[in-house]
């Protein structure tokens, strides 16, 4: 099904994106260019939508968000 397919359809594109995205989620893939904030748990984009940020990739979100915004800011 559509539903079982989805995380390897994701891991395939993951895996051909560029470092500023990131698998924020196991449904998704975040640019890190167009987040507005981050909170706790959820991502806003420029654009309002919001996306969850799962527990366990919270972490490894944060130091790339992070490292993200000490690059672009050099």
């Amino acid at each position: 099904s559509l539903h079982d397919a989805l995380p390897i359809c994701l891991k395939l594109l993951e895996d051909k994106l560029d470092t500023n995205f990131y698998r924020c989620h196991a449904s998704f893939i975040v640019n890190l260019l167009h987040i507005d904030t981050y909170e706790r748990l959820e991502i806003k984009l420029e654009n309002n939508f919001h996306i969850p940020v799962s527990k366990h990739r919270k972490s490894g979100f944060t130091e790339k968000l992070l490292d993200f915004y000490a690059r672009y800011m050099e």
